[in-house]
Formats: C-alpha cells, structure tokens, sequence
C-alpha cells in the first residue's frame, strides 16, 4: 500500500556571524562573508529536513565575544522572542560567545522559545543529548583558550612596562611612540611643562583650561595609516587633571597600582610635580564622596529630550552627602538653549521604587500582562495571586536584589516637566514573579535592551528640575499619634489662605500675590502646590497622626506626584487597603 510521504516542517535558519576586531572587513571577500557562506551551505545541505535560510544577516563586525552586550546579537535575540527563528546556525562556537556563563543563558534562553542550536564545523546539534554534552565540553575550552590568550597579553605588557618601555594605549600628550619607546615632542613637551607651571600657580583646573583656550593652545593630533586626522582639540580642565596627574611625565610608568622607571625623557623636574601632586590631593580630599555601589538608575534614565542623565554626588563642608541624577548636555541642547535638567537622586529612586510597588499590587493589571504572554489556566492564577508578595518584597528586599529586579523589569525610565514615565517588561514582570525569594534575584543579561512585550506607567508628577532649589526628601515613620504639630497646622492654613488669595484675585500675578502673604514668589508656589495633598494627609496633619518625618520644612519642599497613593508611599503613611492596591 503506497503512503504519501508526510510533508517536512520548515525550519527557519538564522546565520550568526561575528569577527572580534575590524581590520580586515573592507575587503571584498572578509570573514564574515567567508563564515556565513559556509554556514549557507550547510543551510542548503540540510533542505531534506526543512531548513530555509533567513535573508536578515546578523553580522557583528568588530565586536568581542567577551560579553552578549552586541547590536546584531541583540537584534538576533529579539527576532527569536518574535518567535521569527528556529534555528541559530554559527560557523564555530566561539562566534556566538567565549564565556561559559553567557552561553548557558543563551542555551536556557533558546530553548525557552524552542530554537535549537548547531555549529558546523564542530559538528553538533542542541537537538540531542550527545550534541548537549559536546557543546558543554567545547565551550569549556573556548573559555579557557580565552584565558590563555589575555594572560598572554597580560604577561606581555608587563614584561614590556617593567624593562622601560611603552606597552600601548593612547600615547600621552608630549610624547610619540617608535617601537615601545617614547620620544618627546617638543612643541607638546612645552605645553604640558606650561601646565603644570599654572597650576601650581593659580591652584585651579578651569583657570588652566581658559587660559590654554586664550593661547590657543590645543591637546596632540595624530594621522592615522589610512590618512584620518584625530586630536587637535581645546584643552579643558578634564585634559589638565589628567595631565597633572599622569606620572609619565617624570619617567615613570604605570603598572597597576606601582609606579616602575621608564626608559623615556621626563618632562617635568621632580620638585614641580610633587608640588603638583600636593594640590591635586588637597583637591581630592577636598570633594571627594563617598561612591554609591547601588546606582539604582544607571544606563536606563533619559530626560524628555532623550538625553541620558548620570548620578553626580558631591560633599558639602559639614559632611553632607548629595546626590542628583543630572541630564548630559549634547550638541542639540546646546543649540536649541536646552540646559541639563536635574532631579534629586534619592526622591526619585523613592518615586520608581513607589511606582513599581503599585504597579506590582494591581492584580488586574498583571494578568492582563500575563494574558499577553499567553499565560492561562492554573499558570495564569498561580503567578497573579503572587502580585501582593510581590510587591510587598520590593519593600523589603536587600538593595542588591532591588536593583537586579529594577534594571530587570524597566526597560527605560524617561523624566519630564510633570510626568515619570516607565517601560515595564512583562517577560520580566513573570521572572520576578516567579522568583520564591531565596538567595540572590539574579538580572537576566541576555534580555537588556529587547523586550517583546511591554508596559507604558505613566505617573503625573513634579520630579525634574533645572535649578538646586527644589528638593524631595522622603522621610520614615515613627512620631506619637494624636500630638498635632503647630507648624504644619499653620502650613495648611498658609495652604489655603494661598488657595483663596488666587481665587479671588485672578488678574493678580504670582508676585503680588506673593508679597500679599509677605513670602517670596517660590515659597508661595509651594504653600499654593499643598492644596493638591490627599485628603486623609491632611486629616492626619490635622489630628497629628502622621509620620514623625512630616516637618513643616519636608513637606514644603518636597516634590510630590499628583498620584494620592503614591503620595502617601513616599510620605511614609500606610497603605489604605481596597484603595492603594491591596
């Protein structure tokens, strides 16, 4: 009896080339065209089982396999959430990635989403158990030759720093390289003695800097072989701290955390170094801070402008440490008279941390996410009856911790004028869902950047700022009910006498409203801004049962969002149950 043969699945193939440094690309026949034709024909030899080759090419040029932090990676992982690949296709093992760790998230990120994993030349397939064992065994020795290799390097430079010479890297300002030597540049030379010179005169990295700029005097330039000219730009008091710092100047080199002779001509005479170096230390103890290990929002806040903005921490003279997340200034904002936008660092890690909580404890809203993912049933049930928990932990959890779900769950956090807004990942709302609290939460690399499925929280608020003045100090609990405190009495009062004095003098601006109630024209705004507190908050004021932290300074210069809920989070009261999403 004759029987139709069953027709093949089709296997979707996507070809992943990389190449770790970009010497070698302009030619017309490189390494990345030599990998992926190869894998093609593996591709084609495989048609009896379905196999058809995806026409997006996945190429990383010039990108280590030290780290899954790639653009064409990154673009290869989203397209398999997309659920657009079958199967991932590499010429060698050690073109996807050298580290055993990252290749294990890939391998659990891979069969999460059922794509099966082949590298061709080492023969094997993740679609059995021999091929499993195999990649394991290989991908070991990646990892190893790895690190033979840099030891190598490693030990190599520092033979080379330790008989004298110059192992690499950016040459220093007044010298050029030949053959690991160091040969001074006269007219360089001249300009760093003259640095040096004016700093132990005027004390004052930005004075240096103005006074080179009025010279004209410019940092080193360079041709490179292909005939590009780099360097050539003004020296700013970045340029002199590094200068004045750099040791290489009085023929030493550095090797870790020694200083070793060097074979080189110094430029500067030992006593007008050290007396360099004085000040610089004065410098240092003078405005040093304390680092902070948690920087909760680092490489995920941006402004309204869609520049990203830093932590900056500095000391003040009684010891005071402050912090505030402040926008990098680009060539845009420049032009259009944007300046850096600020916002205090710890009030807006309270405001996130709030926003999350409350996102967290809106059962609803998680398993319409869940549903999303396509999650039902008992699974769909079991993981939204954790929303609670799961918010109630994001209170309690160690800052570690804390920061591994944040950078996990958001995708990006963007500040305006009057909102707070978020990117929430719902694959990884599941993850810390499902996570039972035990041990360290650990932040899955492999999904930053992507995400196929994601959750806009947009939160009114006035967090940003672009001047120091206003601040949003978030306090905790813990004064003596039922003691009602005269000061903020006489705050809400201020609050709504303010409130009156704008209804009925409309016409009137906020200055001469302002000096009506004989205060300046930003205290009256923010007695005016206390009209838009919860109602219980000042109940609570009133009958002098809210949080000892509550001072009349606090919540004067706090900057609260409109949200009633998240205003009672970030001033310490208590949730109010069925209301504040429990």
């Amino acid at each position: 009896m004759y029987c139709e043969p069953q027709p093949v699945e089709r296997q979707r193939c996507a070809i992943y080339t990389r190449k770790s440094i970009l010497q070698g690309l302009e030619l017309e026949f490189n390494s990345l065209e030599t990998q992926r034709a190869i894998c093609s024909a593996y591709v084609s030899s495989q048609r009896h089982k379905g196999w058809i080759e995806m026409p997006t090419f996945y190429d990383d040029g010039g990108q280590s396999g030290a780290t899954l932090d790639r653009p064409e990676l990154r673009h290869l992982l989203a397209d398999i959430e997309r659920g657009l690949v079958d199967v991932v296709v590499v010429y060698k093992l050690d073109r996807i990635t050298r580290t055993l760790l990252d290749f294990v998230r890939l391998i659990d990120f891979f069969e999460q989403y059922g794509v099966s994993f082949v590298s061709i030349t080492q023969n094997f397939d993740t679609g059995d158990s021999m091929g499993r064992l195999i990649l394991n065994v290989l991908l070991t020795f990646a990892q190893f030759e790895r690190e033979i290799l840099s030891d190598r390097i490693r030990d190599k430079h520092r033979i080379i720093r330790e008989s004298g010479r110059w192992a690499g890297g950016a040459t220093p300002m007044g010298y050029r390289v030949e053959k690991h030597m160091l040969h001074v540049v006269e007219p360089e030379a001249e300009t760093v003695r003259f640095i040096f010179r004016r700093f132990v005169e005027l004390n004052n990295y930005g004075a240096v800097a103005d006074e080179c700029d009025k010279m004209g005097l410019r940092g080193r330039c360079w041709i490179t072989k292909s005939g590009r000219l780099f360097g050539n730009h003004p020296i700013g008091s970045g340029s002199v701290w590094k200068i004045i710092s750099n040791p290489i100047y009085i023929g030493m080199l550095r090797s870790g955390g020694e200083l070793l002779p060097g074979l080189h001509e110094p430029i500067i005479d030992r006593a007008l170094w050290e007396r360099a170096q004085q000040l610089r230390s004065k410098h240092l103890d003078s405005t040093r801070v304390k680092k902070r290990r948690h920087n909760l929002l680092a490489h995920m806040l941006y402004d309204c402008f869609g520049r990203s903005m830093c932590a900056h921490y500095w000391q003040s003279s009684n010891g005071t440490i402050y912090g505030h997340y402040v926008s990098n200034q680009t060539d845009w904002g420049s032009r259009h008279g944007h300046k850096s936008l600020r916002v205090r660092a710890d009030a807006l890690e309270d405001l996130v941390r709030a926003t999350l909580v409350e996102f967290f404890a809106s059962r609803d809203l998680i398993r319409a996410g869940l549903l999303e993912l396509g999650r039902f049933g008992a699974d769909l049930d079991t993981l939204a009856s954790r929303s609670d928990l799961a918010a109630k932990r994001l209170t309690m959890i160690k800052k570690r911790d804390y920061k591994n779900v944040v950078q996990s769950v958001l995708a990006r956090v963007e500040l305006s004028n009057d909102r707070l807004k978020a990117v929430v990942r719902w694959s990884e709302v599941e993850r810390y869902l499902s996570w039972n609290g035990v041990g360290m939460y650990k932040h899955a690399a492999a999904s930053d950047g992507r995400s196929a499925k994601t959750y806009l929280l947009d939160v009114p608020c006035s967090a940003i700022r672009s001047s120091r003045q206003l601040r949003m100090p978030i306090e905790p609990r813990g004064r003596t009910k039922g003691n009602p405190d005269s000061r903020l009495l006489r705050l809400v009062h201020e609050a709504r006498h303010a409130q009156s004095l704008v209804d009925e003098n409309r016409a009137s601006g906020i200055g001469d409203l302002a000096k009506r109630m004989r205060v300046s024209d930003w205290r009256f705004a923010r007695i005016l801004h206390l009209n838009y507190l919860a109602p219980d908050i000042i109940t609570a004021i009133l009958d002098g049962t809210h949080p000892r932290g509550l001072t009349r300074k606090k919540i004067l210069t706090a900057t609260l969002p409109l949200d009633w809920a998240l205003q009672r989070r970030m001033l310490g009261f208590a949730p109010r149950p069925g209301r504040d999403g429990y």
